[in-house]
C-alpha cells in the first residue's frame, strides 16, 4: 500500500520547514490515542511546521453542514513548528510554545482551553488552529475570544480530515 499524499488538493505549497521530530518524541507530546494521531506524528516527524506560500484556505463546509452565519472560509499562512530544544526558533515560522505563551501573556486565553490544546496553524490574523490532545478534534480561535472557550470554532474531526481539506486557491 503505497504513502498517502500530504494533501488531498495538489496546488499548495509547503516551504521552509525544519527537520522532522522523532516518533517517539512525538507520541510523548501526543500520548493519547485520538483518531488520526499518526497523520499528526507522521505530518511532524516529516515537517516539523512549514509556511504555506502562495496562500491556503479551508472550507468548512467540505467537512460540515453550515448554517447561513457561519463561519466557512478560512485562510491558513503557516504550520507552527514543535521546537527540539528549548528557545529554538524560525525566520519565518512561530513554534507551539512562542504561541501558547503569547495567548497565555496578551489574551488572556482559557488556562483549561489551553491545558488541552496545542496551537498547530495559525493564519495572517493572529488567529489560531489548535488540536485537542484528548480527542484530535481540530478548532480555530480568533485571538480576541480566546479568554471564552466556547467561542473556538470546530474545523475538522481530526487532523487527517484538517489536511484533506486544505486547498491552495479558493474555490471560483
Amino acid at each position: 500500500m503505497g504513502k498517502k499524499k500530504l494533501f488531498t488538493h495538489n496546488d499548495i505549497m509547503l516551504n521552509d520547514s525544519l527537520p522532522g521530530l522523532s516518533i517517539n518524541s512525538l507520541k510523548q507530546i501526543f500520548p493519547n490515542n485520538f483518531p488520526e494521531r499518526d497523520s499528526l506524528i507522521s505530518f511532524y516527524s516529516t515537517y516539523n511546521g512549514g509556511y504555506l506560500d502562495g496562500g491556503a484556505y479551508i472550507y468548512r463546509e467540505d467537512i460540515y453542514t453550515l448554517k447561513p452565519d457561519d463561519y466557512n472560509l478560512l485562510e491558513i499562512e503557516a504550520f507552527n513548528f514543535i521546537p527540539a530544544h528549548p528557545n529554538q526558533t524560525h525566520s519565518r515560522l512561530m513554534s507551539t510554545t512562542e504561541k501558547l505563551d503569547l495567548r497565555i501573556i496578551h489574551h488572556k486565553a482559557n488556562s483549561c482551553f489551553l491545558s488541552k490544546n496545542i496551537p498547530f496553524a495559525g493564519d495572517a490574523g493572529d488567529n489560531d488552529f489548535w488540536i485537542d490532545t484528548a480527542t484530535g478534534v481540530i478548532r480555530y480561535t480568533r485571538s480576541e475570544h480566546l479568554s471564552d472557550p466556547s467561542s473556538a470554532i470546530l474545523i475538522a474531526p481530526n487532523f487527517r480530515a484538517f489536511l484533506d481539506a486544505i486547498r491552495g486557491s479558493r474555490k471560483p
